[in-house]
């Protein structure tokens, strides 16, 4: 009797693995998403000549607004950087700190080009309101990461930190970040996590499963009352959440509510 083989990879299999691969590189985002976003954006905004024209004028307005402040902060005296902003404030530099140069002229700078920015992919006429979304979302991170508040050398509050310290807070920051790198290449939970045991912490409403594919595993919970519904309940949670998510914990457990209801 001959052996079976298994059937030799498809390029379907090929194309799975590669993207597979790539959702790693890129923390599960598709790619093609922002792509075609971004095409969608950069189309209709080269026929949008009037648009370009006003963000040519608030370019320059900003920018002579950012060397303007720059100016008057050379001064010396104290100069929040949102005084006299044309726009929605930052409260990242609200501390009295932000109003020293050359820091508040790197918040006014920062605060102008992020308003910019935001206004270069709204309302650009013709892109879908999905893609307007989703390039809103992806300037407001990267606006969010590029903030100088983010920096050592350009976040004046963590520089006094700093110095109070003796750079003990550095150290702690360089421990803290190497134990998440091992946790993500060792695939660890985040710490903390391990106070959380499946059947132990959290969902420990006594069941068992009783159909499994490769799709789903069905389980059915132990009834703790002497009669029960004919009809059960299925539960079918959100296919970003854990099975669990609806049994945490012993005085929250939806699932332990309905099962003590019979």
């Amino acid at each position: 009797m001959s052996k079976r083989r298994d059937p030799a990879p498809t390029q379907r299999d090929f194309d799975h693995e590669f993207r597979a691969q790539l959702a790693q590189m890129t923390a599960g985002l598709a790619p093609t998403a922002f792509t075609t976003a971004w095409a969608d954006w950069a189309m209709h905004l080269a026929q949008s000549p009037t648009k370009i024209a006003a963000l040519q004028q608030e370019a320059a307005a900003r920018a002579s607004d950012t060397w303007g402040f720059a100016l008057r902060a050379l001064a010396g005296a104290p100069l929040p950087p949102a005084e006299g902003f044309e726009g929605d404030a930052d409260r990242r530099f609200a501390d009295a700190a932000w109003s020293q140069f050359p820091f508040n002229v790197y918040a006014r700078a920062y605060q102008n080009a992020a308003a910019l920015m935001k206004d270069t992919v709204h309302d650009v006429g013709g892109v879908t309101d999905y893609h307007a979304q989703l390039l809103e979302f992806a300037v407001r991170m990267l606006l969010d990461a590029s903030s100088p508040a983010n920096y050592l050398a350009s976040n004046p509050e963590l520089l006094a930190l700093t110095r109070a310290e003796g750079g003990q807070n550095l150290a702690r920051g360089i421990r803290n970040w190497l134990e998440d790198l091992r946790r993500t290449v060792d695939k660890a939970a985040p710490p903390g996590g391990e106070a959380f045991e499946v059947g132990q912490s959290v969902a420990v409403t006594p069941g068992k499963v009783v159909l499994r594919n490769e799709l789903i595993e069905l389980i059915q919970y132990q009834p703790t009352t002497r009669q029960v519904h004919a009809e059960p309940v299925l539960i079918v949670p959100a296919w970003i959440m854990k099975y669990y998510i609806l049994d945490l914990s012993a005085r929250n457990s939806l699932v332990k509510y309905l099962v003590d209801q019979g």
